[in-house]
């Protein structure tokens, strides 16, 4: 859908799943969370079987989200699922056989590279080599791997083949009364984990089963009454190493020089600066299994009253939505060796240290509740739907509930709303729409807890007019425009328009001055506090030409005001009190999105090419942010979540310093870092002060949240029953901050080095290199923000690409009552073209990896 933006977070049923955003970045808060409606309650994407859903509508202007009063601001997905069919059965069963393989890990160096590397950066640093020409040459032939490792960690940790089975069944059909949808869907997912538990009792792979099961029944009592039931429930289970795999962060960190994986004595490796073994971790530190239940029903009656009004009728339905995740941990000790070397005078080791530690066995069994929530919520709904000799009403009134209770203290939710809306069409060629809503909130003050939304649009069926009618290239256009108001009760804390109070550090008392713990004020209430606003205008076109050439085109505008922000900004730091939030914050927000999709059949030969483009620039008003004396330093004027840093010229080279390493006074002093040698990075004086400080930091690149342009193709064609389907998806106007460890920040505080900045470190043999010298000083002008550590994270992706051959009309099926058979392979995330080639664009982290993947599958539908 033009304007819906979908980036991935992690490789795993552990992350959080993909980001969503409509329409970019509006506000200021970070949290610009989509609102998802399934079967109009609100409920997670993932709870969704995707063979289940009917349709997906995405609502993006005001006209179509202002009903949604106090949630619509950032937009609206509508999920509906399957119903049943009248008189008819249909059964379906698929399976799917995923062949999956990691993308995106990083290659560090080997022993020898990371040593040499250790070695080039004292010797810069004017420190001595840390490994000698003895330990050199063992790292360099490997003829001492107990003493002189070379651990490929990522490659110990990681298989390059996972695999996923999908099983799914479905059933539709109906009477002349009654109709019903019931699915079961089945995953089981096994991970990357290359090394296998050390113990019978504990399974260290990454697993991921689940099983959704869905009915949705629909009912007609009578010819005027309607009673619809759904109901889906989820049992999921997760086993992972260990309490997690949080130690996925050490294959970034840890070298390969550090110690081996297991000592000579058959003992876990370990060292005084590096004690934590990935591969201890993962495969003889137990597993923890997580447990996710999760049930999701709603009702609902349908009542017609046109024997009394005509068009009138009457809707109430009422949804209970629950989720618990229960976990089992078994946590187990290993034990370890440290192997310390003494080199003699001679440059020779004279003495081989070994300490030894922990034990192997459980030392520990524990299960509890990690998380749970419900969702109540209520809609009761009044609807006219009249048809005259020249025009058209719709309208309807709607009153609904929602409380929401999370896991913790201050996590209760209640909302309570109020919306009416009426369409009316006027000759098939002039509409107009207009809605008004009341919506509050206990995220509000008590004296401030309603919001009041407006919306009104109109639009103009052109081809319907009598000087269109006639032509034969545009078969449809319209012409359409909306603005309204639509809001949100984000609140960033608990109990804001409220002082509270919390233990202080202490207070001396008494002649003797004893210190005493007592209580102090926490942050300043956030007085006058009230919900944010969007002001969305929009102008758009529908247009059909020729019958196959479908073109949609959208421009908008997004005022968002009365946005919740840090005052510490606008006061100063003297109150010494945590200042409270105020609603000063402002951001506008444009864009253009255009979808357009051409679609024929040629004999047996059928067609369908798309494409989605979408552009939205967002630009700070105001954001409480504190006096900047430069305009390039200052948030405001520029995009949400705009990346500051320094302008870098270069590297210092040896003509930059005297005779003792003084940097020269023709150059501008630097109050970042004063022990600079060449190699560093050379920031530029932005302000001309002849200093180098924080207020020489700019704008630079673009944001790093969410890009700018966002743009996807698809092609589908079929011959016959053989067919091919394929998405392209991608993104620009996108920038990357380099700072994962190990990867772009090597060395510095112990970690390791990827091959990709050894290839590309500064040396004085190559003085315009992509990264600064090697060095383990905490040198600010290397580590500090800087268009050194930001790139190109544009990227395309081939997401989906199939092909698939349907069985048609074949008499031996047909015999056997099986009306359809498709067979088909399936590629996801096959290829990704990005300037960002040692890792995944989408992945600068070091989590989980994201994963491409091959599909063997088969339809059969009776």
């Amino acid at each position: 859908a033009p304007g819906l933006t979908v980036l991935q977070n992690g490789g795993s049923e552990w992350d959080n799943g993909p980001t969503m955003y409509i329409r970019g970045l509006g506000g200021l808060s970070g949290n610009e969370n989509v609102l998802v409606l399934v079967d109009g309650f609100e409920r997670p994407l993932s709870s969704i079987n995707k063979d289940d859903v009917e349709n997906i509508q995405v609502l993006k202007d005001a006209a179509a989200t202002t009903i949604y009063g106090l949630r619509g601001t950032n937009g609206v997905i509508l999920v509906n699922t399957k119903k049943g069919i009248y008189e008819k059965t249909e059964i379906a069963v698929s399976y799917d056989h995923a062949f999956a393989s990691p993308v995106g890990l990083p290659n560090f160096v080997d022993a020898y590279t990371y040593a040499s590397g250790m070695n080039e950066a004292r010797r810069l640093d004017g420190a001595a080599p840390e490994y000698n020409e003895y330990a050199m040459e063992r790292f360099r032939t490997g003829d001492s791997p107990y003493l002189y490792p070379n651990v490929d960690w990522m490659n110990e940790i990681y298989r390059q083949n996972g695999a996923t089975n999908q099983y799914n069944v479905s059933i539709r059909g109906g009477g002349s009364k009654a109709r019903y949808y019931g699915s079961m869907n089945l995953i089981s997912n096994s991970g990357f984990m290359k090394q296998e538990s050390v113990f019978s009792d504990n399974n260290t792979q990454m697993l991921y089963s689940k099983m959704n099961t869905r009915i949705n029944l629909d009912i007609d009592i009578t010819p005027l009454t309607d009673f619809i039931v759904r109901m889906n429930g989820i049992l999921a289970e997760q086993n992972v190493p260990g309490s997690g795999y949080s130690f996925v962060s050490d294959l970034y960190s840890l070298p390969s020089a550090a110690f081996p994986i297991k000592t000579e004595s058959g003992a876990w490796g370990s060292s005084d600066i590096w004690t934590s073994n990935p591969v201890a971790r993962s495969a003889a530190s137990g597993n923890t299994i997580y447990h996710s239940r999760s049930l999701s029903s709603d009702a609902e009656l349908r009542q017609r009253l046109d024997p009394f009004v005509e068009g009138l009728s009457f809707g109430a339905r009422v949804g209970y939505d629950n989720y618990a995740q229960l976990n089992d941990a078994t946590t187990r000790t290993y034990a370890y060796e440290i192997q310390n070397i003494t080199y003699g005078a001679d440059g020779l080791p004279s003495l081989i240290g070994k300490t030894t530690g922990g034990k192997d066995e459980a030392n520990s069994f524990s299960h509890g509740l990690s998380t749970q929530w419900r969702r109540f919520a209520f809609e009761a709904a009044a609807y006219y739907h009249r048809v005259w000799e020249k025009s058209k009403l719709d309208a309807n009134l709607v009153y609904s509930l929602e409380n929401y209770t999370g896991t913790g203290q201050n996590n209760i939710t209640n909302r309570m709303h109020y919306g009416l809306s009426a369409h009316y069409g006027y000759l098939n060629r002039y509409f107009i729409d207009g809605a008004f809503a009341i919506s509050g909130s206990n995220q509000l003050p008590p004296d401030d807890k309603y919001g009041y939304f407006p919306a009104v649009s109109a639009a103009w069926l052109a081809s319907e007019e009598d000087f269109l009618k006639a032509n034969s290239f545009v078969n449809f256009l319209k012409l359409r425009a909306s603005w309204g108001i639509t809001g949100r009760d984000y609140r960033p804390e608990a109990n804001m328009y409220r002082q509270t109070f919390g233990s202080g550090t202490g207070y001396p008392f008494t002649s003797t001055e004893t210190n005493t713990s007592g209580m102090k004020e926490n942050r300043y209430p956030s007085y006058g506090m009230t919900y944010e606003k969007a002001y969305k205008s929009n102008v758009g076109m529908d247009v059909l030409m020729f019958k196959n050439l479908d073109l949609t085109v959208d421009a908008f505008l997004e005022n968002r005001r009365d946005i919740l922000v840090l005052s510490s900004g606008t006061l100063s730091s003297l109150i010494g009190q945590s200042l409270p939030y105020a609603n000063v914050g402002a951001v506008d927000n444009k864009g253009v999105e255009l979808g357009l999709t051409y679609s024929d059949r040629i004999g047996d030969f059928t067609y369908q090419v798309s494409g989605n483009f979408a552009y939205t620039r967002s630009k700070v008003i105001e954001s409480g942010e504190e006096f900047k004396p430069d305009e390039y330093s200052r948030e405001k004027g520029r995009p949400v979540s705009q990346i500051f840093g320094y302008e870098a010229s270069g590297y210092y080279t040896a003509d930059d310093f005297d005779a003792d390493g003084i940097l020269l006074s023709t150059l501008p002093a630097n109050a970042l870092y004063k022990d600079l040698a060449p190699g560093d990075v050379k920031l530029v004086d932005k302000n001309g002060d002849n200093v180098i400080n924080e207020y020489d930091r700019t704008y630079i690149g673009y944001n790093s949240v969410c890009p700018e342009i966002y743009y996807s193709a698809s092609i589908s064609l079929e011959y016959k029953g053989i067919g091919i389907d394929a998405l392209l998806q991608g993104a620009t106007n996108y920038t990357a901050q380099l700072t994962l460890t190990g990867l772009y920040r090597p060395l510095t505080g112990n970690t390791t080095m990827s091959q990709y900045y050894y290839d590309n470190r500064w040396t004085p043999e190559t003085p315009n290199a992509r990264f600064p010298r090697l060095t383990l000083l905490d040198n600010a002008n290397n580590t500090a923000m800087s268009t050194v550590w930001i790139t190109d994270r544009s990227f395309a992706k081939l997401r989906h690409c199939e092909v698939y051959y349907r069985f048609t009309n074949d008499w031996l099926f047909g015999a056997l009552g099986i009306k359809d058979v498709k067979l088909y392979v399936r590629g996801l995330d096959l290829l990704t073209f990005s300037n960002i080639t040692e890792t995944d664009p989408e992945l600068l982290s070091s989590g989980y990896p994201l994963a491409k993947s091959i599909n063997l599958g088969c339809k059969i539908t009776f």
